[in-house]
């Protein structure tokens, strides 16, 4: 198998080569229509000569940012008369890549001779599609999961904080409603002000904005039968979502215990849990004390935000926290999946937790050029030239609908 796939890219490539070659000769065709009005466009974005655009090099690496993104695609847009998807650029993550989609699907706004290299995609394109699809039966005849741990699994307890909801109804309230939850950066965090002046490269301001939660410092150590001086020291994050987990528990109308032992079971259930974190910077509120001569044990890591419900807990399956960045939760939901139907755990609470702790946080991707210019939002639409960071913690309950 690993001959027969090796053979098939190198066909592959060599295809793909052929395709470039039509693409670079004689009339150009579509491909090279194609590459040369996106590397133009992308050039005259970032302001480079198009002799400096490398085709292999993804968007972001070369210099655009999300809102360059959309615009490079409203002129794709409107040069073919079609409205494409704001999500192209994703798909199609480098030149030579959205240059073959573009003569594929739309060969004749390119070149008129675009026929050629599109037929050579085509063949290229059919042979991926059939050696996709042999892998693909070769792996579902491997890995064939076993019955019981196929079915559906249910979501059986649920909890959450976020702006302006202290749970997850009054959240569903604001959804309903509509509101805005947005405000500026509470002065209990830091003084946003200290940073006016300071730019991004475009010239955006340091953002103030962002989505909060009440008291992020609020916790009952004595409840997890943790010492006010250890819980000074956890991250906010670490504390919280160990209370997000233990509400979860609740509200499937468990305790710790009868969720990890349940009545008239011998065997004990093992429960996993998975909590997805991107962000670490209670460490930075640490170092500080430290160089004013305070002696702070850091929080270093991120094991402990999910290894510490599991000690609490007394749970004896996986114990996992998960940095896949922006989808760090929704992975850390998918390995918990995964974990049941192999068999790693019978029961799974899965989340994650964000907060913003430090202005270095908003430092950082402010100097990135990443914000928002006036603290709202607009995922892929027409004005949006930024994010706005927002807290949450949130966790499931998972488990077999059997």
């Amino acid at each position: 198998n690993v001959q027969e796939k090796q053979e098939t890219r190198k066909d592959i490539a060599e295809h793909t080569h052929a395709a470039d070659t039509v693409s670079s000769t004689g009339s150009m065709g579509a491909y090279g229509g194609a590459e040369q009005f996106v590397s133009q466009l992308i050039a005259d974005k970032i302001n480079k000569s198009i002799e400096q655009i490398e085709k292999q090099v993804g968007y972001y690496q070369m210099g655009l940012n999300s809102s360059g993104l959309l615009e490079v695609v409203e002129t794709i847009s409107d040069k073919i008369g079609e409205s494409l998807s704001p999500t192209l650029l994703f798909e199609h993550t480098t030149i030579a890549e959205l240059s073959a989609f573009l003569a594929e699907e739309y060969a004749e706004h390119f070149s008129a001779a675009g026929s050629v290299v599109q037929n050579e995609r085509e063949h290229v394109s059919d042979r991926i599609t059939d050696d996709k699809t042999a892998e693909s039966v070769r792996t579902e005849s491997s890995n064939v999961i076993p019955s019981e741990a196929a079915g559906d699994i249910a979501i059986i307890g649920m909890a959450g904080r976020y702006p302006k909801a202290n749970n997850i109804h009054e959240f569903w309230s604001n959804l309903k409603e509509g509101k805005d939850c947005i405000s500026e950066i509470p002065e209990s965090r830091w003084d946003w002000r200290r940073f006016e002046g300071i730019t991004s490269p475009s010239g955006k301001d340091i953002s103030k904005w962002g989505g909060f939660i009440d008291d992020p410092d609020c916790f009952d150590p004595q409840f997890f039968r943790i010492t006010p001086r250890e819980a000074e020291t956890m991250d906010p994050q670490e504390r919280l979502f160990l209370e997000t987990c233990w509400e979860t528990i609740e509200d499937a109308g468990y305790t710790p215990k009868t969720l990890a032992k349940p009545k008239g079971r011998n065997k004990r259930h093992h429960v996993g849990v998975f909590a997805g974190v991107m962000h670490k910077d209670y460490t930075l509120v640490g170092a500080e004390e430290a160089s004013a001569e305070n002696v702070f044990p850091l929080s270093l890591n991120y094991a402990q935000i999910a290894n510490r419900v599991s000690y609490f807990c007394n749970f004896h399956g996986p114990s996992i926290a998960v940095d896949t960045v922006c989808s760090s939760s929704l992975t850390a939901v998918h390995l918990a999946l995964e974990s049941i139907r192999h068999g790693e755990c019978d029961v799974a609470l899965a989340g994650g937790v964000n907060l913003s702790l430090h202005p270095n946080k908003y430092m950082t991707y402010g100097v990135w050029d990443m914000f928002s210019t006036d603290g709202h939002c607009r995922t892929f639409g027409k004005d949006g030239d930024g994010y706005v960071p927002a807290e949450g913690i949130g966790a499931v309950l998972l488990k077999p609908l059997r």
